[in-house]
């Protein structure tokens, strides 16, 4: 019988039902490998499941006194918000997700013949690419740091 390995789960932030002004207030639940977003409605469950490859970024909205806002970006179609969360625990999920996206997104930059994998070689520098991209189409990088990083990708692979 194959045994799967179990998903731990790291933390689980929800925002505060009143102030959402909501019966059913959003939930995030922080796994090792991947992070879940669930919300109920009146009549349907919102509920995704997303892999920390597929995140480009997470912001943490310091709002008022108490409360804070955790926004996560993704590679695909998906843009989590939860609203009015505890700050202390807005900062620890924000932590970490960065570390579990920068863990995702670690490449290994040696080449082939440097004991490098030849297949991980080649899908590192489409990462990193892909990745710059992201980022300046979002606006977090300009055109000219685009082009810069590009370049020094280049350099390091070819």
């Amino acid at each position: 019988m194959y045994n799967k390995p179990m998903n731990t789960l790291l933390l689980h932030i929800k925002g505060s039902r009143m102030y959402n002004f909501t019966l059913f207030r959003p939930h995030l639940y922080i796994y090792n490998d991947r992070v879940v977003y669930k919300k109920r409605h009146i009549l349907t469950h919102d509920e995704f499941s997303i892999h920390y490859q597929q995140i480009s970024q997470a912001n943490y909205i310091n709002f008022i006194y108490l409360f804070a806002h955790i926004e996560i970006v993704t590679t695909g179609q998906r843009f989590i918000k939860i609203h009015w969360v505890p700050k202390k625990q807005a900062k620890m999920a924000k932590k970490i997700i960065d570390e579990k996206i920068h863990q995702a997104h670690k490449t290994d930059y040696r080449t082939p013949e440097e004991g490098g994998m030849d297949q991980g070689y080649v899908k590192d520098f489409e990462m990193s690419l892909k990745r710059l991209k992201e980022l300046l189409s979002i606006g977090k990088i300009t055109k000219k740091e685009f082009d810069k990083k590009r370049k020094q990708l280049l350099k390091k692979h070819y």
